[in-house]
């Protein structure tokens, strides 16, 4: 056993020593051993410790703020689930048949477990559609991402979307560049990096397909994407649908291939 004399003071403190960054002072003082500690302040060593001990607890304070809101967020998040499912064993086989489960699904696919702690990613559900809210400014652009974009069918062709907007297929190109261009810039943005890395971690590579990396169909957070939406851009569906094109993006190609609907498969275009 130790000394307690020749302890150091950072296990006294243990918040403080976990601080992002300290004083040299600070630092130096929680350094020392308590002997050493005691050798410095011979004078005023009660009033150094109660002001270590009030730094102490104001870093132990912030910790305990930063619990409560993960904890809280985990608490919100679950209790969407009521919902659809009385427990969260039942929460397993619900259906995802349109937005409503779809974003219980994708809520519940927010929350991680590691270790003894549970918390929500941060692609949140709310934080990524607030990324997506200025995607599609108008009708046009959202008839672009969603069938000639981020869709796992054959893409509606310029001039046809060009037709039923009145415009040209030129201006139609145009846009579908820019849109494309818009969606890259905010797969740098935190919420979105995150879904598309969890998105990555679902893609498989089966031996019968090649250098066809694939997602399956029958997976219950791909099958958000596959739900069809007549609603606002964005909703729940856009969210996995953007980020699945983005996850299609190969490490020597500038710009994402897309995905092709292959039987159970969404398949690497």
């Amino acid at each position: 056993m130790t000394n307690g004399k020749s302890d150091p003071m950072a296990s006294r403190f243990a918040y403080l020593w976990r601080a992002p960054s300290l004083q040299e002072d600070v630092r130096k003082d929680l350094e020392m051993t308590e002997a050493e500690f005691g050798g410095t302040y011979r004078k005023g060593k009660k009033n150094r410790i109660q002001e270590l001990q009030r730094l102490d607890d104001h870093f132990a304070r912030i910790d305990l703020e930063e619990q409560l809101e993960r904890s809280q967020a985990v608490l919100d998040a679950l209790g969407e689930v009521g919902s659809m499912a009385r427990n969260l064993l039942d929460a397993r086989s619900f259906r995802i048949i349109d937005v409503q489960s779809a974003e219980v699904a994708y809520r519940l696919a927010s929350v991680s477990l590691r270790g003894a702690e549970a918390r929500v990613e941060d692609h949140a559900l709310d934080a990524v559609l607030a990324e997506l809210g200025d995607l599609c400014r108008d009708p046009l652009d959202t008839e672009i991402t969603r069938t000639s974009i981020c869709t796992f069918g054959n893409p509606v062709t310029n001039s046809e979307l060009g037709q039923r907007h009145g415009v040209t297929k030129q201006a139609v190109a145009k846009r579908r560049h820019n849109l494309v261009n818009r969606i890259l810039e905010l797969g740098g943005q935190r919420p979105i990096e995150s879904l598309r890395t969890f998105i990555d971690a679902r893609i498989r590579h089966p031996k019968r397909l090649v250098g066809k990396p694939c997602l399956r169909t029958d997976d219950p957070f791909i099958m958000i994407a596959l739900l069809d939406t007549n609603s606002d851009f964005p909703t729940v569906i856009d969210a996995v649908e953007v980020c699945i094109f983005l996850a299609s993006r190969q490490r020597d190609e500038s710009r994402p291939r897309g995905f092709s609907r292959e039987g159970d498969l969404l398949v690497l275009r």
